[in-house]
């Protein structure tokens, strides 16, 4: 059973993006019949809303016949037999669907820090320390970058805010990017990092 998922108390502040950013291929948490998740040993579990009488079903539990992804109103499984369809052919495709959607783009690791850890290390060393995958870590951290995109592109489209206004949000938008740059380390391609104020100039 997967437990300390890395990525449990995001998917959990909204579920929502566990279609997004499930390391695990989840398969009921990213239905749509799958409502009401709480964490529970690192894991989420929710009710399904087709089986009542079934009990709690673990947000990486096998998909069944009445599959329904998040966003979608086709069944998950009766497209594939539809459409005729390759597993890994349709994944792709509803993975670009829900790029476009969330404003995700493919960012690809800096080679020395794939297969990596981030530890973090207690003041004290009787604490125990923590250890997250590299690539979770780098995945919210483009996560971050691409919400921050999307936030530009509404302020610039924005019907009510006037030029002065949108200028001064921007601001506050650069110099989060200038915070961010630290982790331009981690980015394989320096067209993907972050720019700050001083580097715009």
């Amino acid at each position: 059973m997967i437990s300390e998922c890395p990525e449990v108390f995001d998917c959990l502040d909204s579920f929502e993006e566990i279609v997004s950013i499930c390391p695990y291929d989840a398969r009921c948490g990213k239905c749509q019949h799958w409502v009401s998740p709480f964490e529970e040993e690192g894991i989420l579990k929710g009710k399904c809303l087709k089986r009542t009488t079934s009990g709690l079903f673990l947000c990486s539990a096998n998909a069944c016949e009445i599959y329904l992804l998040r966003g979608s109103r086709v069944s998950y499984l009766k497209s594939l037999e539809v459409f005729d369809m390759e597993r890994d052919e349709l994944k792709g495709i509803l993975r670009e669907i829900l790029d476009e959607t969330l404003g995700v783009s493919e960012v690809s690791i800096g080679k020395k820090w794939a297969g990596g850890e981030l530890v973090l290390k207690p003041g004290s060393r009787e604490l125990q320390e923590k250890t997250i995958p590299i690539e979770a870590f780098f995945h919210k951290i483009v996560m971050l970058r691409d919400r921050l995109r999307v936030l530009e592109q509404k302020i610039n489209a924005h019907a009510v805010l006037s030029d002065e206004e949108k200028v001064d949000m921007q601001q506050y938008i650069t110099r989060i990017y200038g915070s961010l740059t630290t982790f331009n380390v981690l980015f394989a391609d320096k067209s993907d990092q972050f720019v700050g104020e001083k580097e715009c100039k």
